[in-house]
């Protein structure tokens, strides 16, 4: 499958930082425990970067109205102009298969 898969990504779930460009080289990247997580001036700069060249951001595992508030902190250094939007059960998102 590996070889067959037009993305590169890290092996071994090897993560990737966003301190580096390697960021770039990933359509697609996946963040847990982000109830805790703070950018630098920097690192924010480069994840805004990072989505509006389109790339995808799925995050996970954080529970609750004080894990929710934390990570729209930081997700307000990274897009501090933009709200947040629910997606409803029939956006176009869901109807492809990847």
């Amino acid at each position: 499958m590996h070889r067959a898969d037009p993305y590169r990504r890290p092996a071994n779930g090897t993560g990737v930082t966003l301190d580096s460009d390697e960021i770039f080289n990933y359509p697609w990247i996946y963040a847990v425990q982000v109830q805790r997580w703070s950018f630098t001036d920097d690192e924010a700069k480069r994840l805004r970067d990072y989505l509006e060249k389109g790339g995808f951001l799925m995050v996970d595992d954080f529970h609750g109205t004080e894990d929710w508030e934390n990570f729209m902190n930081g997700m307000r250094q990274v897009l501090p102009d933009r709200p947040v939007e629910d997606l409803q059960s029939g956006d176009e998102i869901f109807s492809h298969a990847l």
